[in-house]
């Protein structure tokens, strides 16, 4: 998927993904339930892999 975003849109979305990882990480460590910690760990990795992507898309080459 490709998304054309301007500089304004790349921040809010940065800002959002960084936000949502920080309320996982909060809920991770608060977490009692063994598959609960397991299963929101998973989706930290995977909004990891996004912001890690998002952070890059000046850096990818035209037409990528």
């Amino acid at each position: 998927m490709r998304l054309d975003l301007n500089k304004s849109e790349e921040q809010v979305l940065a800002d959002s993904l960084e936000l949502t990882l920080k309320q996982l990480q909060d809920e991770i460590a608060h977490t009692d339930a063994f598959d609960y910690r397991e299963l929101l760990k998973k989706r930290k990795e995977k909004k990891s892999c996004r912001t890690c992507a998002a952070s890059c898309i000046d850096a990818a080459p035209v037409g990528f």
